[in-house]
This record gives structure tokens, C-alpha cells and sequence, in this order.
């Protein structure tokens, strides 16, 4: 709707909740996808280990959803409508920062937060545990019993290999679909000349990220 709409037709409060839940919807992925790398890391290191899987998978989603609605909060208090007034027209859009400046501090640094919260750290816990998950995985297939013993062993060397490729696959993916939003935050609000450097790529560099995201 903000990309076929001209102005934002729903007023403050709704502009308020539709960041509040986009910000909580991106938080819960995020986190979720951090945790299951966590939890797939420690089931490759040590899978004989037995843990009571429901209640602690109930006490994680639990903190996800608490870690992403506080890390909401922000976006809750501060977004509002911001009425531009042009030569012909009037054109209202709903901003998480309000009627704030993009050149204001708060903007900066609510951009850059986000991207480490967001982006940055969990990509850096994700992309450590799922490398050290596929270097156990590929030396576990190389060191594997009986690998040449029959075509069992080998198939089973040859799906730890597989699964060792999927893993780094799932941390390019991550990459790709959530690195065009911050790239184009991050360029536009920290970047003093952006309003003037703004073209049709950048707006439909904008556009894919926030689809890809």
C-alpha cells in the first residue's frame, strides 16, 4: 500500500500500529532464525544430549516474542504522520520517526540499531555457528567409519556433505534478502546528499529490498 498509494489515508494510529507490527514481525523472524542456528548447532556437536524439547522450545518462542515487542517499543511511541506540503498538493505518509527529520539524531541512530539488531549481530551469530556446523558435518563425513565399506556408508558421507552446503546456502540467503532494506536505510539516513542523490534505481533498489525482506 505505501508504494501504490499516493499519501497515507489511515491517520496516526494505525500509522503507529503498521510499524509497531512490521518492526514485531521482522524482530520474531530474526530471532527465530538465530535461535534455530543454536539449536541445530548444539544438535550437531552433541545430539545424544537429551533435553526436554516442548518447554524449552515454549520458554524461547516466549522470549522471542518478548525480545521482538521490546525492541518494537520505539517504533510504537515515536511514528506518526508527516504532512508534506507541495506547490499543487498535500501528500501525508506514515514515518517510523515521526514528524522528526530524516537529519535528526534520533533517525540516525534508530537506523544504525536496527541494522546491528536486526542484520549485523544475529547474521555474525548465524554465520559463525552454521560454519562451525558445516566444518563438523564435512569432517565427520571424511572421518566416518566404514565410508568405503558399502554404498549405506557412502550414502550416508554424502548426505552430511549435503547438508554441510545447505547450511552456508541458508546463511547467503539470509544475506541477500535482508541486506538491500539496511544497505538503502543505512545510504538514505546517514548519507547527507541522499534526498538529492535519490534516483529510479535507488527507488526501486528500495523497493526490492522491502519486498525481500
Amino acid at each position: 500500500m505505501i508504494y501504490t498509494l499516493e499519501s497515507w489515508p489511515w491517520g496516526g494510529a494505525l500509522c503507529r500500529v503498521s510499524e509497531f507490527a512490521e518492526e514485531i514481525s521482522i524482530g520474531v523472524s530474526v530471532f527465530t532464525l538465530t535461535a534455530l542456528s543454536a539449536d541445530r548447532y548444539c544438535a550437531i556437536v552433541n545430539p545424544l544430549r537429551k533435553l526436554q524439547t516442548r518447554p524449552l522450545t515454549v520458554i524461547v518462542a516466549f522470549l522471542i516474542w518478548v525480545l521482538a515487542i521490546i525492541c518494537a517499543i520505539p517504533s510504537a511511541v515515536m511514528s506518526d504522520v508527516v504532512v508534506v506540503r507541495l506547490p499543487n498538493k498535500t501528500i501525508e505518509y506514515c514515518s517510523p520517526f515521526g514528524p522528526r527529520s530524516r537529519d535528526s539524531s534520533y533517525s540516525k541512530y534508530k537506523t544504525v540499531l536496527n541494522s546491528i539488531v536486526y542484520y549485523f549481530l544475529p547474521l555474525s551469530i548465524i554465520g559463525i555457528l552454521y560454519v562451525l556446523m558445516a566444518h563438523r558435518l564435512h569432517t565427520s563425513a571424511r572421518e566416518m567409519p566404514g565410508e568405503n565399506a558399502g554404498p549405506q556408508s557412502r550414502s550416508q558421507a554424502r548426505a552430511r556433505r549435503h547438508v554441510a552446503r545447505m547450511v552456508i546456502t541458508f546463511v547467503i540467503v539470509f544475506i541477500v534478502c535482508f541486506l538491500p532494506h539496511h544497505v538503502v536505510e543505512l545510504w538514505f539516513h546517514l548519507n547527507p546528499h541522499a534526498e538529492d542523490d535519490y534516483d529510479d534505481f535507488w527507488h526501486i533498489f528500495r523497493i526490492t529490498g522491502f519486498c525481500l525482506r
